[in-house]
């Protein structure tokens, strides 16, 4: 069974080899300073037909752990966003995968970023993640 397409607030990331994807990172900061969204891994997305399957990971909840302490970093993300209650395993297909919702940040904090750089701070327009130094000026919220 395919899976509902990716939007403003869905992204599908396949985790292969049970590891955090790098671009993880990119859309938990787009969908904090933007509206919020969940993203999930455990999925493949087949680039030439736009759909998306989920294949499972094998341990999600050392996924949870490596990204809730990965999130205490601040050389990877400036703040800790989500709350360990707010990742779950959930089943697909007979796949677990795991399902991280990322809340939007209060208008009067600052922007989350990346790499204890600003110029790394990203931004969700429409199903995609994108440097706000890409897109020029922008209204965070």
């Amino acid at each position: 069974m395919s899976l509902p397409t990716e939007d403003r607030q869905t992204e599908y990331k396949h985790a292969s080899k049970n590891r955090l994807p790098e671009s993880i990172w990119e859309t938990i900061s787009a969908f904090a300073n933007t509206i919020g969204g969940r993203v999930i891994l455990g999925v493949y997305e087949n680039v030439h037909e736009h759909t998306f399957q989920a294949v499972g990971l094998s341990d999600p909840e050392k996924l949870k752990t490596t990204f809730l302490c990965d999130q205490q970093n601040p050389a990877i993300i400036s703040a800790e966003v989500v709350q360990p209650n707010d990742i779950k395993i959930i089943q697909v297909d007979h796949h677990r995968l795991l399902e991280i919702t990322v809340r939007e940040i209060a208008a009067d904090q600052p922007a989350i970023f990346l790499k204890n750089d600003r110029a790394e701070t990203y931004l969700r327009i429409n199903d995609t993640d994108r440097r706000i130094s890409d897109i020029g000026p922008a209204i965070m919220h």
